[in-house]
């Protein structure tokens, strides 16, 4: 069961609908998992390298999901593993192993295309692009077993199966004579939500550029400023729609343009964050429909984090607040609570109750939004935090998290529901100082 399921699967669940939020972390896996990665590690010492190879996929699946499946089979063993839209197969003997995944369908070679992967093939460590007998570009992975201890076959399917899953939608919207293939979804987007989704992807991008362009701060003073509304609008377009492909593309683009230590200048690092988001402004709803679906993943993009690195996160940044605040500039000052949030949530796979808690602060700050999507309850009063659902809701998850996490808790007592910039500061403190053994 994930993350989210355990949150909504009591008082306000049963009404509520099955959408995914955010990236897919593999950081906290059930003890079985790490007892199967054992006995792999043991396997392979042992040269039973069919043996490591099935415990590896023991170690890789989860069965709620079953993401990953495998058939032993004499002297080899074949498996596939899904990953986003796309599934990995693969075989393996006692001498070696080999993993493909198609990326896209071709009509007819491009010099584009090609160029473009024969570069991109120096960057990859493990992989490399190829075109397969039914003339479909694939990214390949072989090794001899003896070379292949799980650590290295867990790196290079990694970048196999991310890669792949990122590629097609790239390469199929750039090339024309392109063709999806292989394609696989665990939820197909109801139009409406679809309709939901960009109809506030537009607004927001829409009220961003509005607010740097005629909003009352001069933002080429405080080049800062405009970070924060920029990187927060980028992190919650990732973490509320979740989108693949080239809005993907985007995102992660401005993450490694502001974060990128060759640039200096962070007004030359806004403008060229603002130009991709230009660009995407202007995407049809017919192309951003395209990059909305569900699927089941096997390997997370996200670092493992632990409740410190969001104190750390917090401290840093909780306090810039302030000044924009008390000169009445609540869009940014609402950005860098935000920021805090959407950034650690991008980065990072957090303790399950950071997370928790984390989604439920988009939940309050975004109800319109949720409300939209079909979440029943209502955390808005008026136009401010509604307190008694806020603090009721609070209890559930305090109570979902009671059985794996007995020491947690935190103090709603710090809670001050003026408005919403003051409550998502305060709710950003209360998540700070919550007791909780990483």
């Amino acid at each position: 069961m994930s993350i989210l399921q355990k949150l909504f699967k009591k008082k306000f669940r049963e009404s509520d609908p099955e959408i995914q939020f955010g990236r897919y972390s593999d950081s906290y896996k059930a003890e079985p998992n790490y007892e199967a990665w054992e006995k792999s590690v043991q396997y392979f010492e042992n040269e039973k390298f069919l043996d490591a190879f099935a415990a590896f996929f023991d170690f890789l699946n989860e069965p709620s999901k079953s993401n990953v499946s495998y058939r032993i089979l004499p002297g080899k063993i074949e498996f596939s593993i899904y990953q986003g839209s796309k599934i990995i197969e693969g075989r393996a003997d006692a001498f070696k192993i080999r993993a493909e995944a198609k990326i896209a369908g071709v009509k007819e070679p491009e010099l584009g295309w090609l160029r473009l992967l024969a570069e991109e093939n120096y960057d990859l460590k493990f992989c490399r692009y190829a075109l397969d007998p039914e003339d479909n570009i694939t990214i390949v992975f072989d090794s001899y077993a003896e070379d292949c201890n799980p650590d290295k076959l867990y790196q290079a399917l990694k970048e196999l199966a991310t890669t792949a899953d990122k590629k097609d939608d790239i390469l199929i919207s750039e090339f024309s004579l392109l063709t999806p293939v292989n394609v696989h979804y665990t939820r197909i987007i109801p139009d409406e939500e679809k309709i939901i989704k960009y109809r506030y992807f537009k607004r927001e991008v829409t009220d961003v550029l509005q607010e740097l362009e005629q909003g009352k701060l001069n933002v080429h003073q405080i080049p800062g400023a405009m970070s924060y509304l920029l990187l927060d609008l980028v992190y919650r377009i990732d973490y509320l729609i979740k989108p693949e492909g080239n809005l993907m593309e985007c995102i992660e683009g401005c993450h490694r343009i502001f974060f990128n230590e060759s640039l200096t200048s962070v007004d030359q690092k806004n403008l060229m964050m603002l130009k991709k988001l230009r660009e995407a402004a202007d995407i049809t709803a017919e192309d951003f429909n395209k990059e909305l679906y569900e699927v089941k993943s096997t390997f997370g993009v996200t670092l493992p984090g632990s409740h410190e690195r969001l104190r750390e996160v917090i401290d840093a940044q909780i306090h810039e607040m302030d000044w924009y605040y008390e000169n009445g500039h609540l869009a940014y000052a609402n950005a860098i609570a935000g920021y805090i949030a959407g950034f650690t949530l991008f980065s990072y796979a957090l303790p399950e109750p950071t997370t928790h808690l984390l989604h439920f602060y988009y939940r309050v700050m975004e109800n319109d939004f949720f409300r939209q999507l079909g979440f029943q309850q209502d955390f808005d009063l008026s136009g401010l935090p509604h307190k008694k659902n806020i603090l009721s809701f609070l209890k559930s998850i305090k109570k979902e998290l009671e059985e794996d996490y007995p020491e947690v808790q935190w103090d709603t007592g710090i809670l001050d529901f003026t408005d919403y910039t003051t409550f998502a500061k305060t709710y950003l403190l209360m998540i700070r100082d919550i007791q909780l053994k990483d």
